[in-house]
Protein backbone atom coordinates (compact mmCIF):
# COMPACT_ATOMS: atom_id res chain seq x y z
CA UNK A 1 0.00 0.00 0.00
CA UNK A 2 1.61 3.45 -0.62
CA UNK A 3 2.37 5.96 1.80
CA UNK A 4 0.65 9.50 1.21
CA UNK A 5 2.61 12.35 1.54
CA UNK A 6 1.01 12.78 5.42
CA UNK A 7 2.53 9.31 6.43
CA UNK A 8 5.54 10.07 5.17
CA UNK A 9 5.99 13.30 7.24
CA UNK A 10 4.60 11.89 10.42
CA UNK A 11 7.49 9.05 10.09
CA UNK A 12 9.75 11.05 9.59
CA UNK A 13 9.38 13.39 12.28
CA UNK A 14 8.84 10.53 14.79
CA UNK A 15 12.13 8.94 13.36
CA UNK A 16 13.92 12.83 13.44
CA UNK A 17 12.30 13.11 17.50
CA UNK A 18 13.30 9.33 18.06
CA UNK A 19 17.46 10.33 17.05
CA UNK A 20 17.35 13.47 18.65
CA UNK A 21 16.51 12.42 21.71
CA UNK A 22 19.91 9.46 21.23
CA UNK A 23 21.74 12.84 20.48
CA UNK A 24 20.36 14.77 23.43
CA UNK A 25 21.48 11.91 25.86
CA UNK A 26 24.67 11.14 23.82
CA UNK A 27 25.96 15.13 23.88
CA UNK A 28 24.19 15.11 27.79
CA UNK A 29 26.92 12.11 28.73
CA UNK A 30 30.02 13.84 26.60
CA UNK A 31 29.32 16.84 28.76
CA UNK A 32 28.85 15.15 31.97
CA UNK A 33 32.28 13.26 31.32
CA UNK A 34 34.02 16.80 30.10
CA UNK A 35 32.68 18.45 33.28
CA UNK A 36 33.75 15.60 35.80
CA UNK A 37 36.89 15.63 33.78
CA UNK A 38 37.57 19.53 34.20
CA UNK A 39 36.47 19.63 38.31
CA UNK A 40 38.80 16.66 38.81
CA UNK A 41 41.82 18.93 37.23
CA UNK A 42 40.77 22.35 38.96
CA UNK A 43 39.65 20.89 42.39
CA UNK A 44 41.89 19.82 44.73
CA UNK A 45 41.71 16.39 45.74
CA UNK A 46 40.71 16.14 49.72
CA UNK A 47 43.72 13.94 51.36
CA UNK A 48 43.41 14.07 55.07
CA UNK A 49 40.66 14.63 57.69
CA UNK A 50 41.33 16.04 61.31
CA UNK A 51 38.99 16.03 64.51
CA UNK A 52 39.79 17.39 67.32
CA UNK A 53 37.28 19.03 70.47
CA UNK A 54 37.42 22.47 70.94
CA UNK A 55 37.71 22.66 74.51
CA UNK A 56 39.56 19.91 75.94
CA UNK A 57 43.28 18.50 75.91
CA UNK A 58 43.98 14.62 75.30
CA UNK A 59 45.43 12.71 78.02
CA UNK A 60 47.49 9.71 76.74
CA UNK A 61 45.42 9.92 73.09
CA UNK A 62 42.05 10.02 75.05
CA UNK A 63 40.17 13.14 75.75
CA UNK A 64 37.79 12.99 78.82
CA UNK A 65 34.76 14.81 80.57
CA UNK A 66 32.21 14.39 82.83
CA UNK A 67 28.31 13.31 82.79
CA UNK A 68 26.81 15.76 81.67
CA UNK A 69 29.33 17.90 80.08
CA UNK A 70 29.11 19.03 76.13
CA UNK A 71 31.97 18.46 73.82
CA UNK A 72 32.47 20.19 70.59
CA UNK A 73 34.82 19.13 67.70
CA UNK A 74 36.53 20.64 64.66
CA UNK A 75 36.74 19.21 61.53
CA UNK A 76 39.87 20.03 59.00
CA UNK A 77 40.72 18.53 55.81
CA UNK A 78 43.64 18.55 54.20
CA UNK A 79 43.88 18.97 50.03
CA UNK A 80 46.55 17.21 47.79
CA UNK A 81 48.02 21.11 47.38
CA UNK A 82 48.71 20.98 51.20
CA UNK A 83 45.94 23.81 51.60
CA UNK A 84 43.84 23.19 54.62
CA UNK A 85 40.21 24.44 56.03
CA UNK A 86 37.86 24.19 58.65
CA UNK A 87 34.78 22.15 57.78
CA UNK A 88 33.33 21.49 61.01
CA UNK A 89 29.69 21.20 59.46
CA UNK A 90 30.55 19.08 56.47
CA UNK A 91 31.11 15.59 57.64
CA UNK A 92 29.07 13.32 59.24
CA UNK A 93 29.53 12.52 62.89
CA UNK A 94 28.86 9.43 64.70
CA UNK A 95 29.06 7.83 67.89
CA UNK A 96 30.36 4.57 68.53
CA UNK A 97 27.80 4.00 71.25
CA UNK A 98 25.09 6.79 71.36
CA UNK A 99 24.32 5.68 75.15
CA UNK A 100 27.72 7.23 76.36
CA UNK A 101 27.83 10.27 74.01
CA UNK A 102 25.28 11.18 71.59
CA UNK A 103 26.01 13.34 68.95
CA UNK A 104 24.08 16.10 67.08
CA UNK A 105 20.78 16.08 66.28
CA UNK A 106 20.56 12.62 68.94
CA UNK A 107 21.46 15.49 71.58
CA UNK A 108 19.46 18.55 70.37
CA UNK A 109 22.85 20.22 68.98
CA UNK A 110 24.65 21.19 66.12
CA UNK A 111 26.10 18.13 64.22
CA UNK A 112 29.65 18.67 65.30
CA UNK A 113 28.64 18.48 69.21
CA UNK A 114 27.87 15.92 71.35
CA UNK A 115 26.44 15.67 75.19
CA UNK A 116 27.90 13.18 77.26
CA UNK A 117 25.28 10.75 78.70
CA UNK A 118 26.86 8.04 80.62
CA UNK A 119 30.10 6.91 82.03
CA UNK A 120 31.85 5.07 79.60
CA UNK A 121 34.29 5.43 76.63
CA UNK A 122 32.94 5.89 73.12
CA UNK A 123 35.03 6.47 69.53
CA UNK A 124 33.56 9.63 67.68
CA UNK A 125 34.08 9.57 63.95
CA UNK A 126 33.86 11.95 61.45
CA UNK A 127 33.22 10.75 57.88
CA UNK A 128 33.84 12.56 54.51
CA UNK A 129 32.17 10.56 51.47
CA UNK A 130 33.65 9.34 48.66
CA UNK A 131 33.13 11.70 45.46
CA UNK A 132 34.78 12.21 41.75
CA UNK A 133 37.64 13.26 43.53
CA UNK A 134 38.51 12.03 46.56
CA UNK A 135 37.87 8.93 48.45
CA UNK A 136 36.12 8.70 51.74
CA UNK A 137 37.61 9.97 54.65
CA UNK A 138 37.45 9.64 58.40
CA UNK A 139 39.03 10.61 61.38
CA UNK A 140 38.43 9.13 65.07
CA UNK A 141 38.93 10.16 68.64
CA UNK A 142 38.50 8.49 71.75
CA UNK A 143 36.43 9.80 74.29
CA UNK A 144 36.06 8.70 77.48
CA UNK A 145 32.79 9.77 80.38
CA UNK A 146 33.88 9.67 83.74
Amino acid sequence: MPLNSAELLRRFSISNSIRNQVYDADLHAMLHLAFAELVQRTLPARVLLEIFPLSTQPVGGIYHGKVGDQISFRARVTFASGATQGVNLIPQWSSSNPTVVAMGSDAGLPVNAGKMLKVGQVTITARWPADDISSELTATVQVQVQ
